[in-house]
C-alpha cells in the first residue's frame, strides 16, 4: 500500500504534468489551426498574408523605376534586382497612381498597409462613378 503523503505528492506532480501536457497540446493545436488557415488562403489565392506598408511600396516602385532608367534594362530584370515580382510592382504603381489622382494623403498614411490604399481607391472610384451617372 502507498503511504498517503507519497500518494498526494505524486498525484500533485501528475496533475501538474498533465496540465503542462494539455497546455502544450492546446498551443500546438492553435498553431496548426493558424497554419491551416494560411494554407487555405494561399490555396484559394485570396487574402493578403504579409501585406506591406504603403511607404515600402513607394520605396520599391521608385527604386525599380530608377534601376530600370539608369541601367537601360528590362522592367523584369529591374524587378529581379529589387527582389519584388514585376506584377506586384505594377500593382503598387497602379494603386499609387490612382491614390494620387484621388488626393490620397500619403504622408499621413505612410505606415498603413496597401490594403488601406486599395480600399480608399475603390471607394473613390465608386464615388466618381456615381458622380458621372
Amino acid at each position: 500500500m502507498i503511504p498517503e503523503k507519497l500518494f498526494e505528492y505524486f498525484s500533485d506532480e501528475l496533475e501538474d504534468e498533465i496540465e503542462y501536457e494539455m497546455k502544450i497540446d492546446e498551443e500546438k493545436q492553435e498553431k496548426d489551426e493558424i497554419d491551416t488557415k494560411d494554407k487555405k488562403v494561399k490555396e484559394k489565392g485570396c487574402g493578403r498574408i504579409k501585406e506591406k506598408p504603403i511607404g515600402y511600396a513607394i520605396y520599391k516602385v521608385c527604386l525599380w523605376k530608377k534601376i530600370y532608367e539608369e541601367n537601360h534594362i528590362t522592367l523584369n530584370d529591374a524587378a529581379k534586382i529589387v527582389e519584388v515580382p514585376k506584377k506586384t510592382l505594377d500593382d503598387y504603381e497602379n494603386q499609387i497612381f490612382i491614390g494620387k489622382k484621388h488626393n490620397f494623403d500619403f504622408n499621413e498614411n505612410i505606415n498603413k498597409k496597401m490594403g488601406f490604399l486599395k480600399d480608399f481607391n475603390k471607394q473613390a472610384e465608386k464615388k466618381e462613378k456615381k458622380q458621372y451617372s
